[in-house]
């Protein structure tokens, strides 16, 4: 009987300091993260890193061993003698606003501090030679020295930040897509002359011989955008959420646009394709709002799923008979779409609800001469209850077509013909000639009658 009862109290000992070393871990405010020693002071609200070497790489956020006061941490102080920053190491320490870097840190790794919505005061040192991707993705301050050593920087590194200009250093080699994204404040980019992988131009920011255009500063003043004649690539976001952008034009060195390239552009009205054109990007111009029209120009083999998704403005898209695959929801939510001229002969059977979410039975499919039963067969094509005929090959036209959409008049004529728009009480407003093809006007709102040769509508501009 002595032995069981001692037994028992030795378990229950053993519990009691298990649960109080439990306790005590929990509440741990030092300890070590790998051959280094954190220490958190609650009254200053600062965490301090020492020792020589490099922190590890953390899986997530909550596997770090400060975890319990990432979100109150103010001050960040790490020693000299640490050598690299772990991934994960200070995500989500949102109200961090200082951080003090040593000379001997050479690594940032991937999100170190992503998401520390507050940081305002940091300085790189010298030494450092990467930034891992998303490594001060969400930060807020308005501008950083990038140390000359500098090597590489990684996708979404310094996205969402408040930059206001930037410029790359010397040394800079490799910089991942979207490193300097979604900046709001930015009005250009400059380079170090002595640079070898990177240029600009005008505030633009280029690969060295301008072949890839990296990026177009969000806040760049120029509205009306030229690419500059060698240029083979739009990268990915390279001009996403520009808020100046009205119109770019480009030149028939364009091979292809980029991921997300010109997506957000919310006032971009005007689009000028080039000839050379290959390749439409995986959103590439979702979320263009003022998009009105779209001519995908000959040439072009690849439009990416929603390329052109929820241009909510946009009535009018002419595909090439180059096309050989049309990307799952590339015009998905383009909710006033009204006419659709595609010239493949043939079908395409990559097509896979490109037009989700638009109600395609208000709108007209003209297809080349002699491919309308085809293309009323397949399955995605015959939701479209308006399927027309034009000619073969590049010059194909619709029959003639008149609507209203977005507070203008659109006219897509088969022949040039004589306008005459009146108002609802048989009153003249306006009369023209309007060449083949497509014509819009501008007009108040209201109700009207247009006569366009022998057809006449009743529109109503809203």
């Amino acid at each position: 009987m002595k032995k069981s009862i001692t037994t028992t109290g030795l378990i229950a000992l053993f519990a009691i300091v298990m649960c109080v070393a439990t306790v005590q871990a929990q509440n741990a405010t030092s300890g070590t993260a790998g051959p280094l020693k954190w220490q958190y002071n609650t009254g200053t609200k600062t965490l301090t890193i020492s020792g020589k070497g490099e922190m590890p790489d953390y899986e997530a956020s909550d596997d770090v061993p400060w975890k319990k006061y990432a979100e109150s941490i103010l001050t960040l102080i790490v020693e000299e003698g640490v050598t690299g920053i772990g991934n994960s190491a200070f995500r989500y320490a949102k109200n961090m606003h200082t951080a003090t870097l040593p000379n001997t840190l050479s690594r940032i790794g991937d999100k170190a501090f992503s998401d520390c919505y507050e940081l305002t005061h940091v300085t790189l040192p010298e030494g450092l030679k990467t930034i891992g991707s998303h490594g001060f993705f969400g930060c807020s301050f308005s501008s950083i020295t990038l140390p000359e050593r500098l090597k590489e920087i990684g996708e979404f590194a310094f996205s969402h930040c408040e930059l206001t200009t930037l410029r790359i250093p010397a040394g800079l080699k490799s910089m991942g897509p979207a490193a300097f994204g979604d900046n709001h404040y930015l009005t250009e980019v400059t380079v170090d002359p002595l640079n070898t992988a990177f240029s600009s131009m005008n505030g633009v920011l280029f690969n060295k011989d301008k072949t890839t255009l990296i990026l177009y500063p969000i806040k760049h003043p120029v509205r009306v955008y030229v690419v500059p004649q060698g240029v083979r690539r739009i990268d990915d976001w390279a001009f996403s959420e520009c808020v100046n952008l009205l119109s770019v034009t480009f030149q028939p060195s364009i091979e292809s646009l980029g991921r997300y390239a010109f997506g957000g552009c919310h006032k971009l009205t005007s689009i000028t394709f080039s000839t050379g054109l290959k390749e439409i990007g995986f959103n590439a111009f979702e979320y263009c709002d003022e998009l009105t029209s779209i001519t995908i120009p000959e040439g072009v083999q690849y439009i990416k799923a929603l390329a052109f998704s929820l241009c909510k403005k946009l009535t009018s898209v002419t595909l090439p008979s180059s096309l050989r695959f049309l990307g799952s929801g590339a015009f998905k939510g383009c909710e006033n779409l009204k006419h659709v001229v595609v010239k493949t002969k043939k079908p395409l059977d990559e097509y896979a609800d490109v037009f989700g979410q638009v109600p395609l039975a208000n709108v007209i499919l003209t297809v080349p001469k002699g491919s309308k039963a085809a293309y009323a067969a397949v399955e995605e094509w015959k939701e479209f209850k308006q399927i027309t005929e034009g000619a073969v090959g590049n010059s194909i036209l619709p029959e003639a077509c008149i609507y209203a959409a977005g507070g203008r008049l659109y006219l897509i004529l088969s022949t040039a013909a004589q306008v005459g728009i009146y108002n609802i009480n048989g009153a003249l407003v306006s009369t023209f000639n309007a060449p083949a093809g497509e014509t819009t006007v501008d007009l108040p709102q209201g109700a009207y009658v247009v006569r366009a040769g022998e057809r006449t509508e009743k529109v109503f501009v809203n």
